[in-house]
């Protein structure tokens, strides 16, 4: 239906097209107030208008009539757009200043904070029926934009493909098969194999540092892990341990550890909620109580002070009595978020394909708490060490209790046999304390 007439619009007369008139452009009956002015050199277009129409019509829109060049631009697009933003163009306007729409400066690389360093990084896979993600870590290992100098693999007594996997991507002569007593017990096989590495005198590497990466079989760290790594090691040269922030394998955005710690009941404490997504808002170096043993960067010489992982802490929270006696030595943890490791967490999951005879497999909730209530011990002073062996069994109790009321039974009984089983084996918290005690420097109160 056609809506009534409006008598009140005129013909248009000549003067409405003068460029010299200030009103040259005039009024659209469709619109009203400014949102109808549309120029009479650049009139709508129709349905069957071209590209080089639409944009003459565009760039009417930013400049006005009487600014634009007195001859035709009979240019393609790229040189109008080059056209726009010309210091000729800004000449023609007096009095203003046009916005360069179509550059941009590229941000200047920042300068390293401190000059780089030598260094020579030793690689080492440890591996445990870890079969299904093992291609993928070595597949993210082999593609670092700073390539890992060496690499051994260990093979700690699995049952599926993974020692095959490691020979096919390390070479046989790089891969270790070993019994499956703990992930430090494999890691030193590993570096007595690749030895120590020796520079000559008046080398230019003199100034050498060697590091040892640890790697699980269910930890794939990105392109440019490693090399994060050690941009940080530079820019902190007083660290000796750096850990990447940890990720979810499949959901690639979840926190799962940016530095632990460990609560005084022995629970794990990453300071992070749950299901809580990585936006940037814990990035930035910093220094942490422990860090990872997936992608965790250490010194050989620090790891060689230190022998290794506790053997008494073999299978949870060996990388936390690490850290800890590294702290009581006078050494520096520190996490590097700029560096990213994805980690599947399939031991603590109970994710492993079982063989009915690991018992980190069968029990991993029992030896991850067992783990914790040694670790808190070994690192404690002989008097204060009894209030907290008090503190854990009440608090084991606690738990427990509240497991039998959810009927989950077995977890009732870890609770408990857990701190129970560290109590009757005391020759092990000696050990660990006598190990502690050969390197402790400061008191335990620096953690």
């Amino acid at each position: 239906m056609t809506g009534p007439v409006d008598e009140n619009i005129s013909e248009p007369s000549p003067d409405d097209f003068d460029p010299s008139n200030d009103n040259s452009r005039r009024r659209s009956p469709d619109l009203p107030g400014d949102q109808g002015l549309v120029d009479p050199e650049h009139p709508p277009l129709g349905p069957d208008a071209t590209e080089d129409e639409w944009w003459s019509t565009t760039a009417a829109l930013l400049i006005e009539p009487d600014q634009l060049l007195a001859e035709p631009v009979d240019q393609p697009i790229e040189g109008q757009l080059d056209l726009i933003g010309s210091s000729e163009l800004d000449d023609e306007v007096s009095g203003e200043q046009t916005t360069e729409w179509f550059t941009f400066d590229d941000e200047a690389e920042p300068e390293p904070l401190l000059p780089r360093r030598h260094h020579h990084v030793t690689a080492v896979v440890v591996t445990h029926n870890g079969g299904t993600w093992l291609p993928a870590v070595m597949s993210t290992l082999a593609s670092q934009t700073r390539p890992a100098d060496g690499a051994v693999g260990v093979d700690t007594g699995s049952t599926d493909n993974s020692a095959a996997v490691l020979r096919a991507t390390l070479g046989l002569d790089r891969v270790i098969t070993t019994a499956n007593e703990g992930f430090g017990h494999a890691v030193r096989t590993g570096l007595e194999r690749v030895g120590r590495i020796e520079v000559q005198e008046g080398d230019e590497f003199a100034e050498l540092i060697t590091w040892v990466w640890l790697l699980h079989d269910d930890s794939a760290p990105d392109s440019g892990c490693l090399e994060a790594l050690l941009n940080t090691a530079d820019d902190n040269p007083s660290a000796s341990i750096l850990g990447p922030k940890i990720l979810g394998w499949h959901d690639r955005r979840l926190l799962l550890e940016v530095g632990v710690s460990i609560t005084g009941a022995g629970r794990r404490f990453t300071g992070l909620e749950r299901g809580e997504h990585d936006q940037g808002q814990h990035d930035g170096v910093r220094d942490v109580m422990s860090v990872s043993s997936a992608g965790m960067l250490v010194r050989r010489d620090v790891w060689e002070l230190l022998q290794g992982f506790d053997p008494q802490v073999p299978f949870f929270r060996d990388d936390l009595d690490f850290c800890w006696r590294a702290h009581r030595a006078g050494e520096r943890v520190i996490i590097a978020t700029d560096a990213v490791m994805h980690h599947r967490e399939a031991s603590a999951h109970g994710r492993r394909e079982r063989t009915g005879s690991d018992e980190a497999e069968q029990r991993p909730h029992r030896l991850d708490r067992e783990a914790a209530v040694h670790v808190l011990l070994a690192q404690s002073g002989r008097l204060a060490g009894i209030f907290v062996a008090l503190r854990l069994l009440v608090g084991s109790a606690f738990h427990a209790l509240a497991y039998l009321l959810g009927k989950d039974f077995k977890s009732a009984r870890d609770e408990v046999g857990a701190v129970l089983d560290v109590a009757l084996h005391p020759g092990r918290l000696v050990f660990s304390r006598d190990l502690n005690g050969n390197t402790a420097d400061e008191p335990i109160s620096i953690v």
